[in-house]
């Protein structure tokens, strides 16, 4: 089947974007990921006409990737060629949502690859700045590629476990009340009071924020930290 796959490649140009997307998607979803990586491996010329070329795919950490998500899969399999899964979801036009996803699940895993998926702090600002959720599907996807990745994967999602994000304590009102006039200012000075409190690992105190407000206004600047 696959071999007359490759064989009718230049067929793929009589079919809709809509048609291929939805088989990809099947594709994509298959129930054993072991068979998927070898599909994967065997049917390279349709991915390359479709120009998600799969080259340098991880097979074995696809094969460990039980979770029959499609989206999961996707980023997995073009881990490193982000740009280009992400101009062919669009091309062969995926719903909003669908695109929408990738590029969440694109961006958690861009994230929390910049650090240590062991850092208590990184995993959960992660999830307080993306999501619980979208931090789960992305640390699952990581842990494919580690040698135990379902000691890995428990390992990194423990401090998401009973943990709920703290809801940043500044409000726009609350800016105004001491005095800032809404307009583009005030607005950096909520970015910046946010970045201090979550450097601060969501400690500092809502008192200490607006102090610190209060004291830059007082002094008529605004910091860069943003």
């Amino acid at each position: 089947g696959l071999a007359a796959a490759n064989d009718a490649v230049s067929m793929l140009a009589h079919l809709s974007a809509e048609r291929i997307q939805a088989e990809l998607k099947k594709i994509l979803s298959a129930p054993r990921a072991g068979q998927l990586s070898l599909v994967l491996q065997d049917g390279g010329l349709v991915f390359n006409a479709i120009s998600l070329t799969l080259d340098a795919l991880d097979h074995q950490a696809l094969a460990k990737c039980e979770r029959s998500d499609w989206a999961l899969r996707a980023v997995l399999v073009w881990r490193h060629r982000r740009e280009l899964l992400q101009q062919a979801v669009r091309s062969l036009k995926f719903s909003r949502a669908d695109i929408s996803r990738v590029d969440l699940l694109t961006d958690v895993m861009a994230f929390l690859g910049a650090s240590d998926c062991l850092d208590v702090f990184h995993v959960q600002h992660a999830a307080y700045r993306f999501g619980a959720g979208a931090t789960d599907d992305a640390l699952y996807v990581l842990s494919r590629f580690e040698p135990n990745s379902e000691q890995s994967f428990a390992q990194w999602t423990e401090p998401l476990r009973n943990w709920q994000a703290p809801a940043f304590p500044i409000r726009a009102v609350d800016l105004k009340q001491i005095g800032m006039q809404q307009g583009p200012l005030l607005g950096q000075a909520l970015a910046r009071l946010e970045q201090i409190w979550i450097e601060s690992k969501f400690a500092i105190t809502r008192q200490d924020l607006l102090a610190d407000a209060k004291l830059n206004l007082d002094k008529g600047t605004v910091d860069d930290r943003i």
